[in-house]
């Protein structure tokens, strides 16, 4: 997805998935730890990634989400947030 709507959809999902406000600001927090990782490897030539690649697994980092909520599971999602920051 182009111009960034693929994030704004992953934090809308994150925000139907997380109750309270502390929950989300620690996921948003992992969230953004996790891509500033990916994005810090990545700019120093660490990693590289075929764009096809990254834009298919934002995709399926959505679908996952939405599947928690979907499933109404309560659990602690910071780890699967910072993965998908990743």
């Amino acid at each position: 997805m182009a111009g960034g709507w693929d994030h704004l959809l992953f934090l809308l999902v994150l925000l139907m998935a997380l109750r309270g406000g502390m929950a989300l600001v620690v996921a948003v927090t992992a969230f953004t730890g996790g891509h500033a990782c990916s994005i810090t490897a990545v700019g120093l030539g660490w990693l590289s990634f075929p764009s096809a690649l990254v834009e298919a697994l934002i995709a399926v980092s959505i679908v996952l989400v939405a599947r928690e909520v979907l499933l109404g599971r309560e659990r602690t999602r910071w780890p699967l947030v910072a993965a998908i920051g990743l």
